[in-house]
């Protein structure tokens, strides 16, 4: 099994390449942390990116299998 020995990264990326820390990773990280700010705020917030992105995405598809529909 493979644990991760870092999962901070103190850098914006600065290309495709570079390291990066997934959102539900770093959800959870904020939730785990002892301040109050942090897993009231900063959660909450995170957890909203993310069904706001998970909403849009499911809308696209959607759309497009709408609009990709064969007619008989």
């Amino acid at each position: 099994m493979y644990l991760l020995k870092h999962n901070y990264i103190p850098f914006l990326p600065k290309s495709m390449w570079d390291k990066f820390i997934v959102m539900p990773i770093q959800v959870y990280n904020w939730i785990t942390l002892p301040q109050e700010e942090y897993w009231v705020h900063l959660a909450a917030a995170g957890i909203l990116v993310l069904l706001a992105v998970l909403l849009s995405f499911n809308a696209i598809a959607v759309m497009l299998r709408k609009k990709l529909e064969i007619k008989w």
